[in-house]
């Protein structure tokens, strides 16, 4: 990691370093699909073409970008026609233009200036050479490039492996192969100044065959190559900084190093699982359940976010985060809890503070949700699976109409936070000035929607939170509003929008939410200013008292924000506070806990079971008796996993029994509420709090279930035999 900061200290490397991310992402993309067409050595022949160009541009003192640019683009046109339309097959024409604009290279050098250090760096590649007007016009190749790849994927597939069935759907095959064409020269042009007229083909090739080693449809192919092209750059660059070596050729290097790690995977692969005969069995054992893919899913965007997390520029003194902070403070955001090591404003830049606030709204969405819009919106089909798993992601009830829901949720969001942001800058523009107002409107609308709990109010005092404000009505308010919103739950929207105040037919779910809410709300608020309205309270008018009796009884429901001092609670009000967090929100929301409806099919089973009566009935409803063998368990396993933690955290710390219990329900329910000893937390504390936010927010009980995937059918029961239970 020092070696990076040192590197990253270099304004020249740092050009470097993102011109060559750009380039290859843009070659290792458009090298898939020249690669499966067989254009493979067309990038070498352009390069040569560039090199003549460049070469001559130089000795006649012109621009050498500006020559070059629309000589290999024509090169490449040429090609193209000569291949489709001339007896001269391909490989013989590439062959005979490289040699051909080679020769006229060297010839104009040799003339002219001979073997100068410009025409030395584009035969063989310079770090140096890097230029931000380079910088700028990689970065638009690469919007283009992916652009193209985003909106026109489905083309590019037809053209790709069938130009005659493209062209018989309507696909322009003459104006994507030109485009291809005329990409993949300027990517050339820009490359050669990094890696060489000798090397650059490499950026091309080698990360698609590379990928093909391990990946058989398109899709696959296509995000490994891109991947295994960046990473490559960035391995071949931090091994020519450290070992003085050319930076082309460690490029070229690091890839053929990946191009065995891959091929070598394919046979250990091939191996362990048999020969073709197992192609079937194969298929099974990869595939990923629901649950399971939820789960993945959290974890590579916990992952991701701790990387980022890492990265010096992340922090505000530009010094990385350790692993187990970054982990720590990833999982919280991802998990939607709130629980940080470290102030985000003051440990955290803009930059940081961003990479938090995507997790926040990806975790909070569901990255499923989030991906089928954004199929939609690229209008793809929306497949019997992903549809299942967008019902498993929601909560909903029924598998029908849930591309319609995914809308409703985004844009749903998208109207509450923006109206929450427009009303917390109202306050907080006056305060802060207009850019810092509205980033502190937007991040604390997304967070408070999210029920995440972070802030940015660290700039006055590190972990405090929204004290500042505890009589404000109006910042009070609109948190308060986007916290219940965000945690009633989305299939409760979806009622509430189709049967607006029809009350009578609202799904029974959407009735036990909207009551339970309420309970728990106004009679929280009312418990929480009989105890600390002559304690922590005593001090206040009696409008700031209920306002903090309220904003205390929301917050607590897995939103992690505080507007008056946690760890001053009274122990009545901490013991309340917690029963709130493990209670959480309702189900398909932002919110974590064990949910309201959870709560209430418990209550009712009792009661039920105290009556004598048959079956679980409310509203006029009788409740499958499947829901409340699920909740019976929900409840099981997060008390035992909040306990657990509890005394192993205890047995290593030895840390007070409310703090230890206050922090543990906290984590479970990513409620996100501490009482101060998250910082103090030693780092097996830190692992078992996130293992406790990741299982919050997946659901403890789908965790359980994401080991153990298929359901057991048992032909043959054992005998019935009764025992005596309290």
């Amino acid at each position: 990691m020092k070696l990076i900061v040192e590197m990253l200290s270099y304004p020249f490397l740092v050009r470097a370093f993102v011109g060559g991310i750009l380039v290859s992402l843009c070659a290792a993309l458009l090298g898939v699909s020249l690669v499966l067409k067989r254009y493979s050595m067309i990038g070498d022949g352009l390069s040569h073409v560039s090199f003549g160009a460049l070469s001559v541009a130089l000795a006649a003192g012109w621009a050498p970008l500006t020559v070059s640019i629309p000589v290999v683009v024509l090169a490449a046109f040429f090609l193209l026609r000569l291949t489709e339309n001339s007896k001269v097959r391909s490989d013989g024409a590439i062959a005979m233009i490289s040699a051909v604009s080679l020769a006229t290279g060297i010839v104009a050098t040799s003339l002219t200036t001979g073997l100068t250090t410009d025409v030395s760096s584009y035969m063989f590649g310079s770090i140096l050479a890097m230029t931000p007007a380079d910088v700028r016009l990689s970065a638009g190749l690469s919007a283009v490039v992916l652009g193209l790849f985003l909106f026109c994927y489905n083309k590019i597939f037809a053209v790709t492996f069938d130009e005659n069935f493209a062209r018989a759907t309507g696909v322009n095959v003459s104006l994507y192969n030109i485009l291809t064409a005329v990409l993949t020269a300027v990517t050339i042009v820009l490359g050669m100044r990094m890696m060489g007229a000798m090397l650059i083909s490499s950026l091309i090739i080698f990360p698609a065959l590379t990928s093909m080693r391990l990946f058989k449809s398109f899709k696959g192919v296509v995000l490994s190559s891109g991947l295994v092209a960046v990473v490559c750059f960035c391995g071949g660059m931090i091994g020519s900084y450290r070992f003085s070596t050319p930076a082309g050729a460690s490029v070229v290097l690091a890839n053929m190093g990946a191009f065995g790690l891959f091929w070598l995977t394919a046979r250990i692969r091939e191996v362990w699982y048999g020969r073709k005969n197992n192609v079937e069995k194969i298929k099974k054992r990869r595939t990923l359940g629901q649950t399971q893919f939820i789960a993945v899913g959290f974890f590579v965007l916990i992952m991701t976010g701790t990387l980022l997390l890492m990265l010096p520029f992340s922090s505000r003194d530009r010094q990385s985060m350790d692993f187990l902070g970054a982990l720590f403070t990833a999982t919280s955001a991802s998990c939607v809890t709130g629980l940080v090591v470290a102030d985000t404003w003051t440990q955290w830049s803009l930059f940081g503070q961003i990479v938090i606030i995507t997790m926040i709204q990806i975790g909070g969405l569901g990255f499923i949700t989030i991906g089928v819009y954004v199929s939609i919106l690229l209008r793809r089909r929306i497949g019997l699976k992903m549809r299942g798993l967008m019902q498993e992601s929601t909560s909903a009830l029924n598998i029908g109409g849930i591309v319609r829901l995914a809308k409703k949720i985004i844009v749903g969001t998208a109207i509450f936070e923006g109206g929450g942001a427009l009303l917390l800058s109202i306050r907080f523009i006056p305060q802060y000035g207009f850019f810092r107002g509205v980033f502190y409107s937007v991040f604390h609308a997304i967070s408070a929607f999210c029920n995440a709990g972070f802030d940015l109010m660290g700039h006055e005092q590190p972990y405090n939170s929204l004290s500042a404000y505890y009589d404000d009505w109006l910042v009070n308010l609109v948190i308060m509003s986007l916290i219940i919103i965000g945690g009633i739950g989305f299939v409760v929207w979806d009622d509430l929008s189709k049967k607006k105040l029809n009350v009578r037919k609202y799904l029974l779910q959407t009735k036990i939410v909207l009551l339970t809410t309420g309970v728990l709300v106004f009679g929280g608020a009312g418990i929480f200013y009989l105890l600390e309205k002559d304690l922590l309270m005593a001090d206040m008018s009696v409008s700031g008292k209920i306002l903090s009796s309220l904003f205390s009884s929301v917050t607590a429901r897995t939103a992690g924000f505080n507007s008056i001092d946690t760890g001053a609670l009274s122990d009545g009000s901490k013991f309340l506070t917690m029963i709130l967090m493990f209670i959480g929100g309702s189900p398909g929301s932002t919110a974590g806990g064990i949910k309201t409806t959870t709560i209430v099919v418990l209550f009712l089973f009792v009661n039920s079971s105290i009556r004598r009566t048959y079956g679980v009935n409310v509203f006029g409803r009788r409740l499958d008796e499947e829901a409340v063998k699920q909740a019976s368990s929900v409840l099981t396993i997060n008390l035992f996993l909040a306990l657990f933690v509890s005394l192993v955290i205890m047995g290593v710390q030895h840390l007070p029994l409310s703090d230890t219990l206050f922090e543990t329900f906290s984590a479970i329910g990513t409620a996100g509420m501490t009482t101060g000893v998250t910082r103090d937390l030693v780092p097996l504390s830190k692992f078992l709090i996130i293992l406790l936010m990741y299982c919050g927010r997946i659901g403890s009980m789908s965790f359980a279930l994401s080991f153990t995937q298929q359901k057991r059918i048992t032909r043959v029961q054992n005998p019935l035999e009764s025992i005596s239970v309290g």
